[in-house]
C-alpha cells in the first residue's frame, strides 16, 4: 500500500550547479549526498516523492525551457515513476487570487 505521505523536492536544477549560470551556487555534493539519503529513506517508507522544476516563461537564458539547465541535476536518485510538477512561478506553492 503506498503511503499518504510525499517527499518534495524543489528546484533541484542543473541551473545552481552550473558554473556560467548567474545562478550558480558552487558545490552541492554534501546537500545531494543527504537529498539522496532522504530519497532513499522516502522510498523505503513507500512515500511518494515529487520534484518540482522552475522554467522562466519566455526565458531566453537562466531557467529557460527545453534547457539542460531546467534538468534536475543528474546525480539525484531521481526515477522515472517520479512526479515532476513544473512551475512558472518562483513558489511551488502559488496561487493566483481570483
Amino acid at each position: 500500500m503506498e503511503s499518504k505521505t510525499a517527499l518534495i523536492l524543489i528546484n533541484f536544477e542543473n541551473e545552481w550547479i552550473m558554473p556560467n549560470s548567474e545562478y550558480y551556487i558552487g558545490d552541492l555534493t554534501e546537500l545531494i549526498d543527504k537529498t539522496n539519503q532522504l530519497i532513499q529513506y522516502g522510498r523505503e517508507k513507500r512515500y511518494k516523492i515529487i520534484f518540482t522544476t522552475h522554467i522562466e516563461k519566455d526565458a531566453e537564458e537562466a531557467f529557460m525551457e527545453g534547457s539542460m539547465n531546467v534538468d534536475i541535476i543528474l546525480t539525484v536518485q531521481m526515477r522515472e515513476t517520479d512526479t515532476v510538477i513544473t512551475k512558472h512561478k518562483i513558489s511551488p506553492f502559488y496561487k493566483p487570487q481570483t
